[in-house]
């Protein structure tokens, strides 16, 4: 037994499926309560992240907002606004230019870096004025002592004017915050960036804080007369920012813009850099949260951070801050954010785990109530398959898979009543095979038309039994009935040659549509010329399929019964291969005749060319044998002689050039050289080379030819020669009278004309003119006499350049020759139709002329 057939038996694959089933419903509930789950937290969190940002934005908007408030008031007061004036206005007495006032700093500077301390005389003078009294006044209190480094004032050059202790420096004038706080005395508020302070106290230490500047206004508050500097501890901000929890391990921080981060509860202050995908998420100007892959102090994707801008003060100098911006933002560790979602998804997957145990029970109890009968099923079926048609599955289920148990039970009892009937059809289409091979061995045996169809007739007979069975053909053109063989019961097969028309035919239909017509019953319907005929023939119903060679339809098959009779695709599968066959023996035979017929061609013109070769060379033969064998003959007999062997030497010579020039234009070895032509230019050509040997003969030479004829496309050289070839043949046969050459556009050709008032052309040469080797000269009449050869190259020239050839005439009257040529500016495969052909009064139409001509 094979091992794996467990794991591919049906039961196995009942049980399977329910368990994917269940445990693909556990794994969708399990992703959706995650992510749903998961939505939420982070929407609450972000939420509460976002206001927790803007919360603290705004109270360190205050701190500064107070501090402000408070270094503006001491500004302000009359101490400090009055010690300014009086330093301002010791510049007034003095009068002192830029460049005294350069050297008084560096004087002032000097004497600062030598004083001893606050004892210093010099020093002294700007801590114990009245405006050094009020700031010292102001930081008595001790919370201000803690929170403020420094005091100073400064005059409005930047000279220091009161300070609660010695500062490191006298001028301040260069300074940023300084030139941010004076602003040109306009006066602005100025508030730097953490940073450390670079000015201290002696004996103090170095530590982080924030520079505060205000201008100190004139009593009108119009004009800046100084500026009050401060510089903040940073506690009372780093404590605002820092203490600010939600969680356990969320942190509130302060960044600056350039990515600073400035306050952190873990890393040192201003020691650490936020990554630019961080910065892209918080760094915006309104308060939101977002999920980043990025965070400060936690690795992993999923953080959840909460932002807001810093509320920038009202009359902020632009150098406030550096030039940049501070954000705080709020972000906590994603395992403590995502621990409750984590519990919830292991409890999920202890009940998935539980239930899959469940489902795998039930799936089993399941599969075996579904497998068993299917199994009973299984066997009942193989018994069948073995050929044991009596047996019958006993399934009672009540269910589909009892109704398909009945179902294979009808079927074993139809496959009984079949396999009765089955043995005869066999037969019946063997012996069709055999009777349609017999049929395509006869047909491919015989060349005879009438003897196919009669040996159809018998075999199809054994088969269908139809009353009359007829074979159609078509003509060439597929217009015409051309030939219908006809065989009824019992009566030998009769032929109609006679054309006939296929318009309004059930045979026309078929051969236009390429289907087979079946008609059931006459009686039902009669819209075709056949079916009066055929019911009174006493025939009700008919087939016709049809003949079809190379994609055309060339004839039709058609069985007639007396009855009716309803058609079924047993007759098409029958008649159709037949006639197929009939198609190819139609096809063999048209071919077969048209090889005889080029056979006959071939010899009536080997057996012409050697007529014409034969009798010039038999007078050039028999006069030098004359002028050789007889010594006395006179001058004026020699001369005539000789005169008549050259004529028939040129004579000869013009019928093998023109038998060259249609057998090269007949082969298609012409070089064409197809060009926009004047027709009125081609015929003054001609006629001027003619002229001379028209004058002869006293015929004058009419043009009829406008030289505003359009253009058309043709061979210069080649429509000489036809044009010289008429109008010789004009001169040739005229004795009087005259010669006209006329030139017309009819549609999309020009048709030249050739008039003589010569001896006409009889009827009977009228239809042959344009034939090889037909002369209508004759040497006994005294008639000049050509190749034969003329008229015939004319034709094929014509033909070529997609235009048409024709003669009309009247014995002792005269002939008129008209040819046309496309316009150059119609396609060359567009020859003018027929209806576009001028209409012709007498002689030969151009569609009806057989390869031909005369010279």
């Amino acid at each position: 037994m094979d091992p794996l057939r467990i794991f591919k038996s049906f039961k196995t694959k009942i049980t399977f499926l329910i368990l994917g089933v269940g445990l693909l419903v556990v794994l969708m509930g399990l992703s959706v309560t995650y992510s749903v789950a998961r939505n939420h937290l982070q929407n609450t969190l972000g939420a509460e992240y976002r206001e927790l940002a803007l919360e603290t934005g705004q109270k360190v908007q205050l701190l500064l907002e107070a501090n402000i408030q408070e270094i503006t008031l001491l500004a302000l007061s009359s101490d400090v606004r009055n010690s300014v004036e009086r330093a301002n206005a010791a510049y007034s007495k003095r009068r002192m230019r830029d460049a005294d006032f350069q050297d008084r700093i560096r004087t002032l500077e000097e004497m600062w870096r030598r004083s001893r301390g606050e004892d210093d005389p010099f020093v002294r003078g700007f801590l114990t004025n009245s405006a050094s009294d009020s700031i010292k006044g102001f930081l008595r209190n001790p919370d201000e002592r803690a929170e403020h480094l420094s005091l100073i004032v400064t005059d409005e050059r930047g000279l220091l004017v009161a300070a609660d202790a010695k500062p490191a420096r006298i001028f301040y004038g260069d300074e940023t915050w300084w030139r941010a706080a004076f602003n040109q005395g306009r006066g602005s508020t100025y508030i730097s960036d953490v940073e450390t302070l670079q000015e201290t106290p002696e004996g103090a230490e170095r530590a982080f804080t924030i520079t505060m500047a205000v201008p100190v206004m004139e009593a009108t508050g119009r004009r800046a007369i100084g500026v009050f500097k401060t510089d903040l501890q940073i506690k009372q901000f780093f404590e605002a920012v820092t203490h600010v929890h939600v969680g356990k391990s969320d942190h509130t921080m302060l960044a600056s813009s350039d990515g600073t981060l400035i306050f952190c509860p873990i890393f040192l202050i201003r020691n650490h850099t936020l990554r630019p995908e961080l910065m892209q998420v918080i760094f915006k100007d309104n308060p939101g949260w977002a999920v980043t892959r990025a965070d400060v102090h936690y690795s992993g994707r999923n953080s959840i951070n909460g932002f807001a801008p810093v509320p920038v003060l009202a009359d902020l100098h632009p150098a406030s801050f550096n030039g940049k911006r501070w954000f705080i933002f709020t972000s906590q560790n994603p395992v403590e954010t995502y621990a409750s979602i984590n519990t919830l998804l292991n409890w999920i997957l202890l009940t998935g785990a539980s239930g899959f145990v469940l489902l795998l029970f039930l799936g089993l109890r399941a599969a075996n109530y579904v497998v068993q009968p299917l199994q009973d099923l299984r066997e009942g079926v193989k018994l069948i398959g073995f050929g044991n048609l009596n047996h019958r599955l006993k399934i009672q289920t009540g269910d589909e898979i009892q109704e398909l148990a009945d179902e294979f039970n009808e079927m074993a009892l139809k496959l009984q009543t079949s396999y009765t009937s089955l043995e005869q059809k066999v037969a019946e289409r063997t012996k069709e095979l055999a009777v349609v091979n017999k049929i395509t061995r006869t047909i491919s045996s015989k060349l005879n038309i009438t003897e196919i169809f009669d040996a159809i007739c018998d075999e199809v007979n054994k088969l269908l039994d139809y009353d009359r069975i007829s074979l159609v053909l078509l003509d060439d053109n597929q217009q015409q009935i051309a030939l219908r063989l006809t065989k009824t019961k019992n009566v030998p097969t009769v032929v109609h040659a006679r054309p006939q028309p296929k318009t309004g035919t059930v045979i026309g239909r078929v051969v236009d549509s390429k289907e087979p017509f079946i008609r059931a019953d006459i009686l039902e319907a009669s819209e075709f010329v056949e079916d009066q005929l055929i019911k009174e023939e006493g025939l009700r119903s008919y087939i016709v399929v049809p003949i079809i060679s190379q994609n055309q339809s060339i004839g039709t098959l058609n069985l007639a019964s007396r009855r009716p009779r309803t058609y079924a695709d047993r007759n098409l599968e029958i008649l159709i291969p037949i006639a197929e066959q009939l198609a190819i023996a139609a096809e063999t035979i048209r071919l077969f005749e048209q090889t005889k017929k080029l056979d006959q061609l071939k010899s009536d013109f080997v057996s012409k060319v050697s007529h014409e070769l034969r009798t010039p060379l038999t007078s050039i033969k028999g006069f030098a044998e004359i002028l050789l064998s007889y010594q006395d003959i006179d001058l004026k007999t020699r001369q005539e002689f000789i005169s008549i062997i050259n004529e028939e030497s040129e004579r000869l010579t013009r019928l093998i050039n023109d038998i060259l020039d249609i057998s090269k234009i007949e082969a298609g070895k012409t070089e064409w050289h197809i060009q926009p032509l004047s027709p009125a230019e081609i015929v003054v050509h001609v006629v001027k080379s003619v002229r001379a040997m028209a004058l002869e003969k006293n015929l004058p030479i009419v043009i009829e030819v406008s030289e505003s004829l359009p253009k058309i496309r043709g061979d210069r050289d080649q429509l000489i020669q036809v044009l010289d070839n008429l109008l010789g043949n004009a001169i040739k046969f005229s004795n009087s009278g005259h010669i006209t050459v006329q030139g017309a556009q009819e549609n999309r050709t020009v048709r030249i004309s050739v008039l003589d008032t010569g001896i006409g052309i009889p009827d009977e040469d009228l239809q042959k003119i344009f034939d090889k080797f037909h002369h209508l000269g004759d040497t006994r009449s005294g008639k000049p006499r050509g190749t034969g050869l003329g008229l015939s190259i004319c034709r094929e020239i014509i033909q070529h350049l997609g235009g048409k050839i024709w003669c009309e005439s009247q014995l002792g009257k005269g002939s008129r020759f008209h040819f046309t040529v496309p316009l150059w500016s119609e396609s060359p495969r567009n020859p003018p139709t027929d209806s576009e052909r001028p209409a012709a009064t007498g002689g030969r139409e151009p569609d009806k002329i057989n390869p031909a001509g005369d010279s």
